[in-house]
């Protein structure tokens, strides 16, 4: 056997690097199937490269295993971890690896201080074809100098030998996710591309081919919020002109150099074909063609299941089909996909790609490179001329070009038929004579046929067009509506709610959207009015007229003191009481419909059992001033003028007379008290328990309030203005009085303290109410306007022309009557806007809510205000306890069933005890006296970490942990920063900290007490939130958000806010773990899907109320947000995807569970 000479071993030795190296970039499952075909049969060779496969998948899973407990001593084959040093750069995080490399996120120490890419050869990769290579790649990059090109910044060795070099680093994802997950159109797409290209030619420029353009290798990153691309990985980067390196560096005859999916036709192509810029030229083709489809030009698994010599055939021989007929053979779901991630309708980005787009993409994937561009700043020039509709030098291949090519590819074929038309033109010829007048036939009949074929072709044509058009026109009247939706929103017009909603209803049905669905979500928090139904008041009717409280029933009367009532729906008349010649002047129904009170010209008042039509009570020569029925008891008070006894000379003034006001119990129609009081009543009314009742007086300011049972004058108070008519609030706390001046005054009875409506009427209010709830009250004035307010902020909400209004909610609060301008009768429709409420806090004083949980089953809301902590009845919607605190208090949960409350605060972490309240009014709930679980800490922290066993809280460098359960200190975590945040993982696993301050998060186990992993994080985070199953961590950082997956500490995705500044972010998960709560401005709340990052929903307020802290309710129905006023938004999603359903427009999540009825 002859031996083997030095020249044949390295050959030798190159042949196994080329393959394996040709291996890593195959999944597995391709490796066996492509060893066969590449080592053909030598078995030797195919057992030598399966072991070093081997050997490189051990080394990748040693590094990708994070040891549990503190790793053993290191040996010396053991690659690089985070925490080891390279000269003066520590590694922190690995990044990256490649075939032959492995990237690192490093700190460099000196002489400055700043995070660095570092690069280093594999352990087992060190031959001297990887040497080569890995030098060529620093070298390439040190002789480039451009922004879309990933600076060098300096290079060495390991003690071990192995080179390195140091880039700079690039914090993005590839080009293509970027711009799929941003959703970013056709133009803004093809500017990242341009600036990809400019970045190309300058390498060129420097002598350097890529020789690997792809997606993985063109990282997108912002730049003050402005993308920029960068080019990385010149790992197989071939000089043109000079050398890159003095090590030995040659291409083994058969080896793939580059990426396949984006590999050049010379590049596939054995032979002695030199490689120059164009095939880089091709790359970017294929890049373009992915960025405009979504699509790789060849599919991925036929090129698997191809081979690798069939993969080479496939890249010479086979054209790909053009950009727009690609996407037109997509399937149904795809299209949709692909739409949707260029924010236009499938039609349209055909129609975009269809001629200019198609034509510059082909032209990069010529076989031919001669037919390519000749430059990477060629193809920018041509995109530029696309985008500034100018003729671009792209253009279709002539027929004799794609002729002479196919005659190219089938040389055998075309001989063979050349033969055989040879032959057959001798016979031809002779029978050409006979069917000369066969084809003069045919070809009039063929001109015919054409003709049709021509007036077919273009009524397509036009069909094709007109439905383009018709396209356009219902995309235009679609965006029409949106903006008609939202300008109406923006004003205070009476029924911008139900004008909106119907707007969008059209919309969705055209085309649904987010757009779509947020715009619905903030149209259904505003509370409205609208008229809902008018028709004509019956001929011969008066003025005085009623509705029931149920407005279900009216009551007009005629000239002769007739009283009809009619039923609203159908307008048919129910019910008739005599009159006796005398004119009605006003009447009123009972709360229960049973009864109704007639004043009676002549000083006559009757009052009516509606039951049987019987009056029951009439009291003749009484002037009957004012009266009210009792909302509890079957009673009323009648409010008596009383004349002056010796009037002075000329006409008594008000201030002349007096009054009395008489009970009457209707069940015996007795009067059962009279109090007499020394001024004019003008108006009167019962509070909501029927035990008071307050008492306004003509032209005075003063209010007076009395006990029903003992007639005592209890409470008295002096308003701006003389006050005309008054309501109570539900809650028998808050009075509201109509002054004469416009102005609507509230009353706090228990405070003792008046305040004034934000706004002023132009007239004075004649009539006052306020909804069941208690949030919302409705005016009528001499203004002719009827207004809805806001009960608590005194804001004015909405108002339209009325010439009178019947100031009464129907019992669900959804109806009132009303006499239109017109003259006609009519009903209002009020949407209260029950789908985002808001919670008030009383007398309190401060910035605001901090923070706030849901008690376990639901039925309770506590909240951290800068007085103290509020329980609330979410039932009612009422706080029910108060407890005020020591020093400021950030966060709070539950634990357990309602047993006790747990805060955090600058007087550290308490647990207040939940008890039965002495007080019966406080619905049987109420706040104990705090236990003090831990120390404050040495400094002002915001949020402490909290599970059900235990509870974390910063001090300093240190992260302390407690026992829920006995209080006691377990142990302690420590860093190298000051701490000001942390957060417990639900199952026990973790504990994340950090610090706004710095960007970096500790992530520690919480059972073995050692630090797992410091994770770069995004600037301004102060606060982690752990999702309920412990999968996903949220950080909340003042310019955006990021996800990080718990189980390999890996950033899953992040978002930036649309209000960075130096107000940190706030987030909630859902119990389930589907939905994620941020605040995504200062004052919306964005809701997303944790897994994905992609928002389903954005909750915006009817008010601009800067957002501090956000909480679901155990079910997910509900999310309350505590806001920097006196106010906390109460979102109940379960009634916003109800009315959203309606529309088409609901996101694609299970339904809530049923409304349990404990």
């Amino acid at each position: 056997m002859e031996p083997i000479t030095k020249q044949e071993m390295k050959a030798q030795q190159g042949r196994e690097d080329g393959i394996v190296e040709a291996a890593l970039d195959l999944p597995l499952g391709a490796r066996s199937a492509f060893l066969d075909e590449a080592c053909g049969d030598d078995p030797a060779l195919r057992q030598l490269v399966a072991a070093l496969l081997k050997v490189h998948e051990r080394s990748r899973t040693l590094r990708e295993q994070i040891p549990a407990s503190p790793p053993p001593a290191p040996v010396s084959q053991s690659p690089e971890q985070p925490g080891d040093r390279i000269g003066r750069y520590e590694l922190l995080q690995q990044i990256g690896e490649g075939g032959c490399g492995v990237v690192y996120i490093a700190e460099q120490e000196e002489p400055v201080r700043r995070r660095v890419a570092l690069k280093v050869i594999k352990l087992g990769m060190d031959t001297k074809q990887v040497i080569a290579r890995f030098e060529a790649e620093r070298q390439a990059l040190a002789l480039m100098d451009h922004p879309n090109i990933a600076k060098v910044l300096d290079g060495g060795a390991t003690v071990m030998g192995r080179p390195f070099f140091v880039m700079e680093l690039v914090h993005g994802i590839k080009i293509t996710d970027y711009c799929d997950q941003n959703n970013l159109p056709t133009a803004e797409r093809l500017g990242l591309f341009i600036q990809v290209c400019k970045a190309i030619q300058h390498a060129h420029q420097k002598g350097i081919i890529h020789r690997d353009i792809k997606p993985s290798n063109i990282l997108v990153t912002l730049h003050d919020g402005v993308p920029a691309p960068k080019v990385i990985d010149f790992g197989i980067a071939k000089a043109i002109e000079q050398r890159l390196t003095d090590q030995t560096l040659f291409t083994v005859l058969e080896q793939f150099i580059g990426t396949p999916a984006y590999m050049s036709p010379e590049q596939a192509e054995v032979s002695g074909l030199d490689i120059d810029t164009r095939s880089d030229i091709y790359s970017l083709g294929m890049l373009l063609y992915e960025l405009l489809t979504s699509q790789t030009p060849f599919n991925s698994e036929e090129m698997l299941a191809a081979g690798r010599e069939g993969m080479r055939r496939l890249i010479r021989e086979k054209n790909p089909v053009r950009p727009s007929t690609r996407l037109s053979s997509l399937a149904a779901n795809e299209q949709t996909q692909v739409a949707d991630r260029h924010r236009v309708e499938l039609p349209r980005l055909i129609h975009l790609l269809r001629g200019d787009l198609d034509w510059i993409v082909m032209k990069c994937l010529e076989k031919d490179r001669a037919r390519r561009y000749e430059t990477a700043n060629g193809l920018a020039a041509d995109i530029q001329r696309h985008l500034d509709h100018e003729p671009v030098v792209a253009r279709p291949a002539s027929a004799a070009y794609r002729f002479r090519k196919l005659v190219g590819r089938n040389k055998l074929a075309f001989g063979a038929a050349g033969a055989v038309a040879l032959t057959l033109i001798a016979g031809l010829g002779l029978s050409t004579w006979f069917l000369f007048r066969e084809m003069a036939a045919r070809r009039r009949a063929d001109a015919s046929e054409h003709v049709q074929e021509q007036l077919k072709l273009q009524a397509e044509t036009e069909a094709a067009r007109a439905n383009v058009a018709e396209t356009d026109a219902r995309e235009k009247l679609r965006e029409s509506y949106l903006a008609q939706a939202q300008a109406g929103r923006s004003s205070h017009h009476a029924g911008r709610r139900f004008g909106g909603l119907e707007l969008l209803r059209k919309a969705a049905q055209m085309r649904p959207s987010l757009e779509l669905r947020n715009e619905a979500i903030a149209c259904l928090a505003l509370p409205d009015f609208s008229a809902a139904k008018e028709w004509q008041q019956p001929a011969g009717t008066g003025d005085a007229l009623d509705f029931d409280f149920e407005h279900d029933r009216y009551a007009v009367s005629d000239g002769q003191g007739n009283i009809t009532l009619r039923s609203i729906t159908g307008d048919r008349e129910r019910l008739r009481l005599p009159g006796f010649g005398s004119e009605v002047l006003e009447q009123h129904f009972a709360p229960d419909g049973r009864f109704l009170i007639a004043m009676y010209r002549g000083d006559v008042t009757r009052i009516w059992n509606l039951d049987n039509s019987q009056a029951i009570l009439e009291l003749r020569d009484f002037h009957d001033r004012t009266h009210w029925f009792n909302p509890k008891t079957p009673s009323v008070a009648i409010a008596e003028l009383v004349k002056p006894v010796a009037p002075q000379s000329g006409a008594p003034q008000p201030r002349d007379f007096t009054g009395r006001i008489h009970f009457f119990d209707l069940s015996s129609a007795r009067e059962t008290r009279v109090i007499s009081v020394t001024k004019l009543p003008y108006g009167i009314r019962f509070d909501p328990t029927g035990t008071k009742l307050a008492v306004s007086y003509t032209d005075d300011p003063t209010l007076e309030i009395f006990d029903v049972a003992s007639g005592h004058l209890e409470r008295k108070e002096t308003f701006p203005a003389a006050i005309n008519q008054i309501a109570w609030h539900p809650n028998g706390r808050w009075l509201a009085g109509a002054g004469a001046n416009g102005r609507v005054y509230f009353w706090d009875i228990s405070a003792d303290q008046v305040r004034e409506s934000m706004a002023a009427q132009q007239a004075a209010a004649i009539g006052l109410s306020f909804s069941h709830q208690g949030d919302l009250l409705i005016t009528g004035g001499w203004d002719s306007h009827a207004r809805l307010w806001d009960a608590h902020s005194g804001a004015e909400l909405s108002s339209l022309p009325a010439s009178r209004v019947w100031c009464e909610f129907s019992g669900d609060d959804r109806w009132t009557g009303f006499v239109p301008v017109s003259g006609k009768l009519g009903i209002l429709e009020i949407a209260p806007g029950r789908e985002c409420q808001m919670l008030y806090a009383e007398a309190m004083a401060g910035r605001g809510t901090k923070g706030c949980a849901f008690s376990p089953d639901g039925r309770y809301l506590a909240s951290t205000h800068d007085d103290g902590l509020r329980l609330w009845d979410l039932s009612t919607r009422g706080q029910i306890a108060f407890q005020s605190t020591v020093g400021e208090t950030f966060s709070l949960r539950f634990h357990g069933s309602r047993q006790s409350l747990i805060t955090s605060g600058q007087s550290g972490v308490t647990e207040w005890p939940m008890k039965a309240a002495s007080d019966p009014a406080s619905e049987g709930m109420a706040i104990g006296s705090p236990v003090l679980m831990s120390p404050p800490a040495d400094r002002q922290w915001d949020y402490f970490g909290c599970n059900d066993q235990t509870f974390a809280v910063a001090s300093g460098n240190k992260i302390h942990l407690y026992d829920l359960a006995t209080r006691h200190e377990q142990a302690q975590l420590g860093g190298d920063i000051t701490f000001r945040f942390t957060a417990l993982s639900p199952d026990g696993q973790w504990c994340a900290a950090g610090s706004f301050l710095t960007n970096l998060l500790y992530i520690f186990s919480a059972r073995s007490l050692q630090t797992m992993r410091v994770v770069p994080s995004c600037p301004g985070v102060g606060r982690a939130v752990f999702s309920p199953d412990s999968r996903w961590l949220i950080l909340c950082g003042s310019e955006q958000y990021q996800c990080i997956n718990t189980a390999n500490g890996r950033l899953a995705w992040a978002f930036q806010r649309k209000a960075a500044g130096d107000i940190k972010g706030f987030a909630s998960f859902s119990a389930d773990s589907r939905t994620l709560a941020v605040a995504d401005s200062e004052q919306a709340v964005r809701l997303m899907d944790p897994a994905t990052g992609q928002e389903f929903a954005t909750l915006q307020p009817r008010e601009q109320q800067i957002i501090s802290a956000l909480a679901w309710s155990p079910d997910g129905s509900k999310l309350a947000v505590n806001t920097s006023t006196q106010f906390i938004q109460l979102w109940d999603l379960r009634l916003i995807r109800s009315e959203l359903a309606t529309m088409g427009l609901d996101w694609e999540l299970p339904p809530y569970p049923p409304i349990s009825n404990k």
